[in-house]
């Protein structure tokens, strides 16, 4: 078997998105082996975060490419996602193709000098809607969330979720609900609200009929200081305050 060396060349690790905008992936063959001149090699690119992700069909690219150099455009989710790209001399991804392999090679991942993580900001305010009537004392924010930010808990029956350890190894996401006043401020001042991770319940929510999300739930108190009409807006941002954020706005709600 011979191993094959590659690169990343798109995207650099730590890159940050925001929104919902194509990220274009392309890689490099490091000093392909002489002995696989003739021999035909194709290339799948990985995410950790992949919604399409399916028994026998785990790459981002469903076809595989047969040049590193081609540019793959694509819209991911969001959250942190880890990117491995990999070669193998077998066109498919199933177990019998890879136990069929002879010569392969992956690169990127989590660590090391390779190491390609990147980072999805995207803001999407489930609840609560425009014009609702929130109550400080109790009320219930949910946002859009990473497919993994939280995993099954074993023995749950129904399921329930828990937090996710290996995701929060490399998430970078942060949310802020800031409430800006509106109308006569009266002495109010702008408010933000940043719920510590084990605040939030991770669960599915049902859009329609036919689609469906991961969320994070928040259940509680909102801050006192709350009072009267606001626009609400729910910034996903970076941890480290490097890479900015994307937001989200209820142009009006108010707070009781």
């Amino acid at each position: 078997m011979s191993a094959i060396s590659l690169n990343i060349l798109e995207p650099a690790s730590d890159t940050g998105y925001f929104g919902s905008p194509a990220v274009t992936l392309r890689g490099a063959v490091i000093e392909p082996p002489k002995e696989l001149e003739n021999v035909i090699l194709y290339y799948r690119w990985y995410s950790s975060i992949n919604i399409e992700a399916r028994l026998d069909h785990y790459a981002i690219n469903e076809t595989a490419l047969t040049d590193p150099g081609t540019p793959f455009s694509t819209l991911l989710g969001v959250g942190s996602h880890i990117i491995t790209f990999a070669v193998s001399d077998r066109p498919g991804q199933t177990a019998a193709e890879m136990e069929a392999m002879r010569h392969g090679g992956v690169t990127g991942g989590f660590a090391g000098d390779a190491r390609c993580v990147i980072h999805v900001f995207k803001a999407k305010i489930i609840a609560p809607v425009e014009n609702s009537i929130l109550h400080k004392n109790n009320e219930t924010l949910i946002a859009e969330a990473p497919l993994i930010w939280g995993r099954v808990k074993p023995g749950t029956d129904p399921v329930q979720f828990e937090m996710n350890a290996e995701y929060d190894k490399v998430d970078r996401l942060k949310y802020r609900w800031e409430f800006v006043p509106i109308g006569l401020s009266d002495g109010r001042q702008t408010v933000n609200f940043v719920p510590a991770k084990n605040e939030y319940i991770f669960e599915e929510y049902v859009l329609d009929q036919n689609s469906k999300l991961m969320v994070i739930r928040y259940t509680g108190p909102l801050p006192d200081n709350l009072n009267g009409d606001y626009q609400m807006i729910l910034h996903v941002e970076d941890r480290e305050n490097k890479l900015g954020g994307h937001q989200a706005t209820i142009t009006n709600c108010t707070v009781i």
